[in-house]
C-alpha cells in the first residue's frame, strides 16, 4: 500500500490511516498541532490525514483526481503561494505541506490583521504563476487557501484544468451565470477573495441562509449588481476583478502595483536635500 518517510524511518501507509494525528516522542501530541485542525478531516474528493508538524497525506476516493492533483503540482514545482507537492504516499494518495486553513482563522485574529495586505498579493502571485503554467485552478476561493508561515498558499487542485482541459472544479457563488472555468472566472474569484480578506465575509453573505444562494447570488452578477465595496481599500481591483476590465492576472498585478505606489509616501533623500541647501547658501 506504499510508505510514508517519518523522521527517516519508512512507515507503512496504512499506519498513517489508522494513527492519523502521530504523537512526540513522550506520547504527547506536538504543541504545534494545538492550534491546527483535527485530522483525520474529510473533504469532497477525499480525506486528510496528518502525518507530523510539516505534513499531510491526502488520500483520494477517486484515483482519477489524485492523479490530476498531481499532475499539476508537479507541473508548478516549487513556488511561495502554491502548497508543497512532497511526493506520493501510493496510487491514491499525494504528500502535501502542511498548513493552517485561513476559514479556521477569524478576520480579528493578529495574524489575519497584520497580514491581509499581503495575503491579497500572495493569492494573485500564485494565480498569475500558475496560468502561466497552463492551469486554471477553478475553484479559488478563501476556502481553499492556508498559511504557512505567515503567508497564504493555494490548495486543492484536483478539479483544475491543464492546457485548456475544462475544468472538472466549478465555482458555486464566485462565477457568473453560465459563464465558463477559465483564467476569467479566477478572476473573477479572486475579486470575491479579496473582499473576504478584507472583511472576513463572502461575497453575498446576506444569502448564506437563502435556499437558492447560488442561483441568485450568480444572477446579482450577471446583472452587474456587486457589494458595495467603495469604503474598502483596493476596490478598484475588485471591481476590475469583476466587470471583465482585467484580462489577465498580470493586469490585475499591475493594478495592485499601481495602488501600492500610491499608498507609498515619497522617500527624500535627506543628505542630498542637505547639499542643496549649503550650495543655494554659497
Amino acid at each position: 500500500m506504499g510508505e510514508v518517510l517519518l523522521n527517516g524511518r519508512a512507515l507503512p501507509l496504512i499506519w498513517v490511516l489508522q494513527f492519523p494525528r502521530l504523537t512526540s516522542p513522550n506520547g504527547q501530541v506536538n504543541s504545534a498541532d494545538q492550534s491546527r485542525p483535527a485530522y483525520p478531516y474529510r473533504t469532497t474528493t477525499g480525506v486528510v490525514y496528518a502525518i507530523d508538524g510539516q505534513r499531510v497525506l491526502k488520500h483520494f476516493y477517486d484515483i482519477d483526481e489524485g492523479a490530476e492533483e498531481r499532475k499539476a503540482l508537479e507541473r508548478l514545482g516549487s513556488h511561495p503561494n502554491i502548497i508543497g507537492y512532497l511526493g506520493e504516499g501510493d496510487s491514491n494518495s499525494i504528500v502535501l505541506e502542511r498548513g493552517i486553513p485561513l476559514l479556521q482563522l477569524a478576520e480579528t485574529d493578529d495574524i489575519w490583521v497584520q497580514n491581509h495586505r499581503t495575503w491579497i498579493r500572495d493569492v494573485a502571485d500564485g494565480l498569475q504563476y500558475m496560468h502561466d503554467k497552463g492551469i486554471v485552478h477553478g475553484d479559488i476561493g478563501c476556502e481553499n487557501l492556508v498559511v504557512v508561515e505567515n503567508r497564504l498558499k493555494i490548495i486543492d487542485f484536483e478539479g483544475c484544468g491543464i492546457d485548456g482541459e475544462e475544468a472538472r472544479a466549478g465555482y458555486k457563488w464566485y462565477n457568473r451565470q453560465g459563464s465558463a472555468v477559465d483564467i476569467h472566472s479566477d478572476i473573477f474569484a479572486y475579486g470575491c477573495v479579496i473582499y473576504q480578506l478584507l472583511t472576513g465575509k463572502p461575497t453575498f453573505y446576506d444569502l448564506v441562509e437563502v435556499d437558492d444562494k447560488k442561483k441568485i447570488a450568480q444572477d446579482r452578477y450577471a446583472r452587474h449588481i456587486f457589494p458595495d465595496v467603495q469604503s474598502l481599500p483596493f476596490s478598484s481591483v475588485m471591481l476590475g476583478c469583476w466587470t471583465g476590465q482585467f484580462k489577465s492576472m498580470g493586469e490585475v498585478l499591475a493594478a495592485l502595483d499601481a495602488l501600492h505606489s500610491k499608498a507609498t509616501p515619497r522617500v527624500f533623500d535627506v543628505d542630498h536635500i542637505e547639499d542643496d541647501e549649503e550650495e543655494q547658501q554659497t
